[in-house]
């Protein structure tokens, strides 16, 4: 995990994998209106804007996103955001969050993944300041192993159970049942003797 302050040359490598970087955008500047601009039309748009910005020549768009404070309000803020879209482990979001508390009004989101598994040395423009590149891998679940000895001596299989009684009211439910089925085969007979 890399902690960078702005703006500054950040090392992208080609192994690297699910690390996320968070720019601010500076309001009233070129980028902001570039990239803003290039949100709202999506796809390539804001790929071509945020790879001129970074200083790469090819972003993967998928991997890219502009993020207006305003509008994640109400999910209670940008670290909620990124907890809900991004699942950062607590590690991650003590990295993010100094930045985030006092980001601007827009901030730019860039996975691993959008570098397309290329090398690259970031060089944001003036109108982008870094402020963190957090990993989002996780340590893999652990287990403890099962005992030994009760690997050797499994449980006795379960004995069935006594099979309970029936009742009256399902014995009774039983014998309506076989007469109406009685009933409905000589209908049936007597319909087809007939016919």
């Amino acid at each position: 995990m890399t902690v960078f302050e702005e703006p500054g040359l950040l090392e992208v490598t080609a192994d690297e994998a699910q690390v996320l970087r968070v720019f601010a955008v500076a309001p009233a500047t070129p980028e902001e209106a570039t990239l803003t601009k290039a949100a709202a039309e999506g796809g390539m748009a804001l790929a071509e804007a945020a790879g001129k910005y970074l200083g790469v020549a090819a972003l993967d768009p998928a991997w890219l996103e502009l993020v207006n404070s305003k509008d994640v309000e109400t999910m209670g803020g940008m670290e909620a955001y990124l907890k809900a879209g991004y699942d950062p482990p607590e590690t991650a979001l003590d990295l993010l969050r100094p930045g985030l508390e006092n980001a601007p009004r827009n901030v730019l989101l860039v996975l691993s993944r959008a570098f397309l598994s290329r090398p690259a040395a970031l060089t944001p423009s003036p109108g982008l300041t870094g402020l963190a590149a957090a990993s989002l891998l996780r340590d893999p679940p652990t287990a403890s192993p099962m005992p030994r000895d009760e690997l050797a001596h499994p449980a006795a299989p379960a004995t069935p159970e006594e099979k309970a009684p029936m009742s009256k009211g399902r014995v009774s439910g039983m014998v309506a049942l076989a007469a109406l089925l009685v009933a409905g085969a000589l209908v049936v007979v007597m319909v087809l003797i007939a016919g």
